[in-house]
């Protein structure tokens, strides 16, 4: 159940408690994480994973681009504050 839990998180991209289901808290879920990539499963499960995709859909590394922005929203202190007011 736990494997399912961390796939839904990977193939969804959310957060361990937005998964709506009681089995299992955000916390356990973490920590079943950390186990696996501590025991190098999650690089096996990637691996899987990307060889699954290629042999379905084809996998052209060459025509990937990866684009990252990681910044603050505008305001978001100001929100925080009002909100726990």
């Amino acid at each position: 159940m736990i494997f399912e839990k961390l796939v839904e998180v990977l193939v969804f991209d959310c957060a361990y408690w937005r998964i709506p289901d009681r089995s299992y808290s955000a916390t356990t879920l973490g920590r079943g994480r950390e186990e696996w990539i501590e025991a190098g499963v999650m690089d096996s499960l990637e691996e899987v994973a990307r060889e699954a995709y290629d042999r379905t859909i084809g996998l052209e590394l060459s025509d990937v681009a990866v684009d990252c922005c990681i910044t603050r929203r505008p305001h978001a202190e100001e929100r925080r504050q009002v909100e726990t007011r």
